[in-house]
């Protein structure tokens, strides 16, 4: 059995505006604290990597940074040279807004390299997010979400509209998402920026910042609550995680969960059959290829299946043509064919949710 854990701090985190601390709870909602970091100036927005969770200080013009599990504190990781709102970080930068300059900044992660006009001409630029191929923000001013090439060319100020008054801004593989604090309500649009929905999901209080990892997250300011939905947009939860305090970003280490992927192999007179179980926490989808040595190498069938959070699939993977009559008497009289299998594994927004396992197996 070969098994892939989630890091013990997968979790939800949310800035606390008006007690300037970081809040924490398990990806179920159990376990929250309203203080993992403390110190904090008017936290606003907020993003997670592998490593650090990162907030912008609105009251003094700096990104913090700690530990994923609220240690190394550092108020002031990155000095913004002007007010920061929104944020984001993928592998190599650490992005923020600064509203009343219309700018969105850039740093290397490591906090060097400060660029505070990475991106010029925004619209009172309330968030932004980031994917493998482009940053996006929210225009508040103009009522319309911004989009730019990753290296800085290619700036759209207008990539989508007819969203509404946008403020908090995230993505995933197929979809974009942004609150509407005034309209209590969250929007989404197809990531090409086609098929805008206003209203996705409705009955939000005054939602400030929203994440995507597995669910739909998002903060209610108005109740003091983080609140969640499925990616549809169904069993939206508006008091998923409860006493808050001015919550306003909003941030995932949003992991696939425990994923176990067993193997086994059946070999009875000329039939070879390799078994597959996957289980997964969160929904996902298993690619699966291989082959059986025995002489010479039979491919097996590949096979894709979704398989539902909390849910276990047994997959039989067999040969894509039958033995020869040599290798059948050879399995007969005790040969030991072996196996391999890859499994790729991907989550609902078609990120990699696991390396591909390669096990050899022995009957």
């Amino acid at each position: 059995m070969l098994a892939l854990a989630a890091r013990a701090d997968a979790a939800v985190y949310w800035a606390n505006i008006n007690a300037g601390t970081i809040g924490r709870a398990n990806l179920d909602g159990s376990g929250v604290t309203q203080a993992l970091i403390s110190g904090a100036d008017q936290p606003v927005g907020l993003a997670v990597d592998d490593a650090h969770v990162y907030w912008a200080n609105f009251g003094d013009n700096t990104i913090g940074r700690a530990n994923l599990d609220g240690s190394g504190v550092d108020q002031s990781f990155i000095t913004s040279p002007a007010v920061s709102r929104g944020l984001a970080v993928d592998d190599e930068h650490v992005y923020w807004t600064t509203p009343f300059a219309n700018r969105i900044a850039r740093a290397s992660l490591d906090g060097s390299e400060v660029n505070p006009s990475f991106i010029v001409g925004a619209n009172g630029p309330a968030d932004v997010t980031v994917d493998e191929a482009h940053v996006y923000w929210s225009n508040l001013d103009t009522k319309t979400i911004g989009r730019v090439n990753l290296d800085g060319s290619g700036a759209n100020q207008s990539f989508i509209t007819g969203v509404g008054e946008p403020v908090g801004m995230a993505v995933d593989g197929a979809h974009a998402y942004w609150t509407q604090t005034m309209a209590n309500r969250i929007g989404r649009a197809n990531l090409d920026g086609s098929g805008v929905d206003q209203s996705f999901i409705a009955g939000a209080d005054e939602p400030v910042q929203i994440a995507v990892s597995g669910h739909v997250y998002w903060t209610n300011f108005g109740a003091n609550t983080v609140a969640r939905a499925e990616l549809d947009g169904s069993r939206a939860n508006q008091s998923f995680i409860e006493g808050a305090n001015g919550p306003s970003g909003v941030a995932v280490d949003g992991l696939p969960g425990t994923v176990t992927a067993k193997r086994g192999q059946r070999q009875r007179g000329n039939r070879i059959q390799v078994r597959v179980q996957v289980s997964a926490d969160d929904d996902l989808t298993a690619r699966l290829r291989g082959t059986v040595r025995v002489n010479p190498t039979y491919r097996l069938k590949g096979k894709t299946r979704k398989i539902r959070g909390g849910k276990t699939k047994a997959l039989k993977l067999t040969p894509k043509r039958k033995p020869t009559k040599r290798i059948a008497g050879a399995l007969r009289q005790g040969a030991k064919p072996v196996s391999r299998v890859n499994v790729k594994l991907t989550d609902v927004n078609g990120n990699d949710a696991s390396e591909k396992l390669k096990v050899k197996l022995k009957r």
